[in-house]
């Protein structure tokens, strides 16, 4: 996902100006995108086959799962718009390839290399030549010839085919083949890392080759590893300033202020339990390397200006804040958010939208039941750690106190920013976490004693002056108000995780046309210790595809097909939307719903682009989910042999033969008021991928949305 800044085609273009930087999806759609997987795993089977004749079987099947996880998993990163396509991120590192690789033609058309939507610093290559490279990756490094260095990294792995190796030694400690033999389970996962560690030292090594053939500044691969020690944490280790978050009218001390800040703990030298070397090592055997090298590289921009490698970056970042949000990051967004706002004056105003929903997210984590990776880190150090403990390690109580006191002054210096309704929002969350505090509330009084706590000292006047304020009184009456409606509330609780929402008794919204959003196949085995079975996943999504083509047709019912498999060649922009309304949709599965059902969407505007684009307010997710497990009816089968004899046969067919459950579900999603607007589903049991039971059904819940509609 982007924050869409520029809508300027980049093809045809032969070097970049300011004016086309941008980190938008456009243009034309790799061929290689719509090559069937099927086709490419079937090859590769075959060549799998012809040339283990001689293994074991146990390891030959295990190859082959290896490389069909491989090749659909890697296929599902396409199909599920996770890449940008014609980006200046993605034409940037397909230069510098270029620029490595321009002596060996060869090996660089088997390359692909892609822009990949992640936050976290990295990248990570397939022995099918697919290259991904993260966005928080560009968001990192200091300029391109840092980035030449791990491109550089990720031809070597797919050059000596390193995860091929990895797999192979991997089976062989597992099996105890050889010096492995009569190993025991601890000495082999230090085995397994230290193969890790010398694949990783050689792709090291031997992208030097490359690197320092090139014009590339060498000094460049060691700032780039240094880069890497602080990439968990901000981009600098600068004062965090809350006042970009919280106002300057709220001054923080005491409790609210963490007492100690945990420092980065030193790049430890122990590394048997790391997949690769620690980062002192690595940057030693470079520099001795570099130092013998008679190359004489020295430039640190070739393919793309300074001055526009900035304007990419800060691009870079913006993405990789709202890759943060969708992944919960709420902490990484507000610290890196806050650096951006001395970095980039001229984007303090979404900066600034992008903190506050952050902190607001980052409430309903305390709320949730499921709470997200970033609440459960116990990892943070130095100035990342301030927003951490003002978010996670404060109570309820005093963070939502927080929060509505930033929005109540906000509101009055900018209320065209925050809204009544949020506003409003703001202070019954902090009654309601706290309803107790607020009990004894009567009209026209506030009592501090209510609501005392030693660390609130400091926040208690703050709060008095605005409840006794005439702007408060004309706007909200009476706290006690809102309090008897948080009371009320509380009476009837609204369950929120989606998971258990009755999809049913939603009441459906009257449709005129509906985004069917990037359809959803999963085939499960039990046998298979909870194994996904990716070609028949793969297989029965495309037949998916057409069911409800099918079915939407028969009733007339107006819909946009988004899906990377159906796109046009020249759609490549519609890879965004996709990637856009996925993350959308995976907010209402993290359980981040306020009590209404409603999400925080990462960006309203990309939502009401897509609106406007699509001319509708509704996207619909549907999906299936076959799954193969223990079969109920042997244990009942085997005993009536005891009773019929003759019922043997069929008794025995029925322990080989597993029980088939089918899901069939879909959702339907409001894009305007951010909350779940229908759907419906239905379970059927010792069902095997009956696709003509599924076409029935998929008839039914569209013939059920056109009857609201009429």
């Amino acid at each position: 996902m982007r924050l869409i800044l520029f809508l300027i085609c980049l093809l045809g273009f032969t070097g970049f100006s300011s004016a086309q930087i941008s980190v938008q999806s456009s243009g034309n759609i790799p061929t290689e995108i719509f090559s069937s997987t099927t086709n490419k795993y079937a090859l590769k089977r075959k060549e799998t086959l012809d040339s283990s004749y001689y293994e074991p079987r146990e390891v030959r099947l295990a190859r082959l799962r290896f490389y069909e996880e491989s090749y659909y998993l890697v296929d599902a990163i396409k199909n599920n718009a996770n890449i940008y396509i014609n980006d200046s991120y993605t034409k940037l590192i397909n230069d510098i390839a270029d620029e490595l690789l321009k002596d060996d033609p060869e090996l660089r058309n088997k390359l692909y290399l892609y822009a990949y939507r992640a936050p976290y610093v990295n990248a990570f290559s397939t022995d099918q030549g697919d290259m991904f490279f993260t966005m928080g990756l560009m968001a990192y490094v200091h300029n391109e010839a840092e980035l030449a260095f791990v491109i550089g990294h990720e031809i070597i792995h797919y050059l000596k085919q390193h995860n091929t190796a990895n797999f192979s030694e991997r089976v062989k400690i597992a099996r105890g083949e050889g010096k492995y033999q009569g190993m025991n389970i601890d000495r082999g996962i230090e085995e397994v890392h230290s193969f890790s560690r010398e694949l990783e030292k050689e792709a090291d090594v031997l992208s030097l080759d490359y690197f320092l053939k090139s014009d590339y500044d060498p000094n460049a691969v060691i700032s780039a590893l240094n880069m890497l020690k602080t990439a968990h944490l901000g981009y600098a280790e600068r004062p965090f300033n809350y006042n970009y978050l919280l106002g300057e009218r709220i001054k923080l001390s005491g409790d609210l202020l963490p007492q100690e800040i945990p420092q980065m703990k030193q790049d430890s030298t122990d590394d048997k339990l790391s997949t690769h070397p620690n980062l002192s090592s690595r940057i030693e055997y470079c520099t001795e390397i570099i130092h013998k090298s008679s190359g004489t590289g020295n430039k640190q921009f070739i393919h793309i200006s300074e001055s526009d490698f900035k304007e990419l970056q800060k691009q870079a970042r913006q993405e990789q804040l709202l890759l943060f949000y969708n992944d919960d990051y709420y902490a990484h967004v507000i610290y890196n958010a806050s650096l951006m706002y001395e970095d980039y004056p001229e984007i303090r105003d979404w900066l600034q939208v992008v903190m506050n929903k952050s902190f607001r997210a980052a409430l309903r984590v305390r709320n949730a039941t499921a709470k997200s990776a970033e609440y459960k880190d116990k990892n943070y150090t130095g100035e990342l750690f301030r927003v951490y403990h003002l978010l996670y390690k404060l109570n309820k109580y005093e963070t939502s106190t927080l929060y509505f006191l930033k929005e109540y002054y906000a509101h009055l210096s900018h209320p065209d920013e925050v809204s009544r309704e949020e506003l409003e929002t703001a202070l019954m969350d902090m009654i309601r976490i706290s309803k107790s505090k607020w009990k004894r509330f009567e009209e026209g009084e506030f009592d501090t004693a209510q609501v005392k706590s030693q660390s609130l000292d400091a926040l208690m006047p703050l709060l008095k002056e605005i409840f006794y304020s005439a702007e408060y009184r004309a706007e909200f009456e009476n706290t006690n108000v809102y309090y008897k409606r948080v009371k009320d509330e509380s009476e009837e609780e609204i369950e929120i995780a989606a998971t258990e929402i009755d999809l049913s008794t939603i009441e459906k919204p009257l449709i005129d046309r509906v985004i069917v959003l990037n359809p959803y196949y999963l085939r499960l085995d039990e046998k298979k210790e909870g194994y996904i079975d990716h070609r028949a996943t793969y297989e029965n999504e495309l037949k998916l595809l057409n069911a409800i083509d099918d079915a939407t047709a028969a009733n007339n019912m107006n819909v946009v097909m988004l899906d990377v498999r159906r796109l046009q060649q020249n759609e490549g922009e519609k890879f965004d939307d996709i990637a856009v309304l996925n993350d959308y949709v995976n907010r209402f599965a993290q359980n981040e719903q306020d009590r209404f059902g409603k999400v925080i969407p990462a960006s309203d505007e990309r939502l009401d682009s897509i609106r406007e684009k699509y001319g509708t307010d509704y996207v619909m997710w549907v999906g299936v989910q076959s799954y193969k497990g223990t079969n109920s009816r042997s244990k009942t089968a085997l005993l009536l042999n005891l009773l019929v004899p003759s019922f043997l046969p069929y008794s025995l067919i029925s322990v080989f033969e597993k029980d088939h459950q089918v899901t069939i579900f879909y959702v339907m999603f409001d894009l305007k008021n951010h909350k779940i607007a229908g759907g419906d589903y239905v379970t059927l049991e010792y069902m095997k991928d009956n696709q003509s039971l599924i076409s029935l059904y998929l008839n039914s819940f569209i013939r059920e949305l056109n009857r609201k509609q009429g």
